[in-house]
């Protein structure tokens, strides 16, 4: 077992060892660590949030073929409208957004390559995926508005 790591940060403001990090590049990290292991036995990879869009970018660069399983919790597949919300460019002057956060953006192109490119690696390999996700609304800001993970399709 393997626990990745790697820094991140929701504002620049004093920080700035995120920048330049995406979300392949973080990939491409975790898939040399991996190949430290030995994965000759059936596999299950599981990621939480940003984790499982790494995972996600992974896959899409490498062949595993001990994998047999992905599992993601609360992973933002199509993004999230609070980071879309900070990456607007009124926002992005006042909260300085890292990359952490606009690369979350509901319009975000990677994240709508990166899912035509991991769906498309799901059907061709026929892996499982099981993806979990909070179902109770988060107030945000002291309002009511509710922002929901959304499951794969």
């Amino acid at each position: 077992m393997i626990l990745q790591t790697y820094p991140t940060s929701l504002t620049l403001y004093g920080r700035d060892c995120t920048e330049g990090e995406s979300i392949e590049s973080r990939a491409r990290q975790l898939l040399n660590d991996l190949e430290r292991l030995d994965l000759s036995k059936p596999t299950i990879l599981v990621g939480h949030s940003m984790g499982g869009l790494i995972i996600k970018s992974m896959l899409t660069l490498t062949e595993l073929p001990s994998l047999r399983g992905i599992i993601f919790y609360s992973t933002p597949h199509h993004g999230s409208k609070l980071a879309s919300l900070a990456s607007t460019p009124i926002a992005r002057k006042i909260i300085l957004p890292s990359n952490d956060v606009t690369n979350l953006d509901t319009k975000s192109e990677t994240l709508k390559k990166l899912n035509f490119e991991f769906k498309n690696f799901v059907e061709n390999r026929k892996i499982n995926v099981l993806s979990f996700y909070e179902k109770c609304p988060m107030k945000t800001f002291g309002k009511g508005t509710d922002y929901r993970f959304t499951r794969i399709d």
